[in-house]
């Protein structure tokens, strides 16, 4: 922890991918529980994180359609990975800032998990801050939000933006195409709610 209270960044992405443990894990979960400005560094460090992944195991094709060898492109060395490590880290805070931008500020959506209810529909890509009831739950910074369409297909998922009151809040920017979809609440012990959530024109 630094002097100032807060992670620094080798503990933030230490917490994503699952190797803090112990005391350690302990503390950062109980100050993260606490300070909102860390809830919304592990959402984006989470986000950059399981970014990286895809990237790492993405097939690479032999050739474009203009004949380029893109394999020489992943043979380059570390310095260039670097640079391209700050501008990924520079499109996260871009995405920080327009989360903090009045005029572009995420819907406040409230969803139940009681079946018959009306479900709430929204323009198709507007930012939403989903504020799921978990009403009989124990919440957690651990729990993961998963967003599927009406075929089961992942749109979306990351780790609470904070908890309060017994509700879970995900900030939620991607841009999904108009349609029925499910949001998932689980653990590693599995799913424990899904509400119901429609996307219109």
């Amino acid at each position: 922890m630094l002097q100032t209270g807060h992670p620094d960044e080798i503990v933030l992405e230490s917490y994503c991918m699952n190797k803090l443990d112990g005391e350690q894990l302990d503390v950062f979960e109980e100050h993260l529980l606490v300070c909102g400005e860390c809830q919304d560094r592990v959402t984006d460090t989470d986000s950059f994180v399981r970014g990286m992944r895809s990237a790492l195991v993405a097939p690479v094709p032999e050739a474009s359609a203009f004949g380029w060898d893109w394999k020489r492109y992943f043979q380059m060395p570390a310095p260039v990975w670097a640079t391209a490590a700050v501008a990924c880290a520079g499109i996260v805070g871009a995405l920080t800032v327009y989360k903090l931008n009045p005029e572009t500020a995420p819907l406040a959506i409230a969803l139940s998990a009681t079946r018959g209810g009306s479900v709430p529909t929204v323009k198709a890509g507007t930012p939403l801050d989903l504020d799921l009831d978990t009403l009989d739950l124990t919440p957690s910074v651990r729990d993961r939000i998963q967003i599927v369409n009406a075929e089961g297909t992942e749109v979306w998922s990351g780790i609470p933006s904070s908890l309060k009151n017994g509700h879970v809040h995900a900030l939620v920017v991607a841009r999904m195409s108009p349609g029925q979809y499910y949001v998932r609440l689980s653990d590693a012990a599995g799913i424990h709610r899904e509400y119901s959530l429609r996307i219109g024109n």
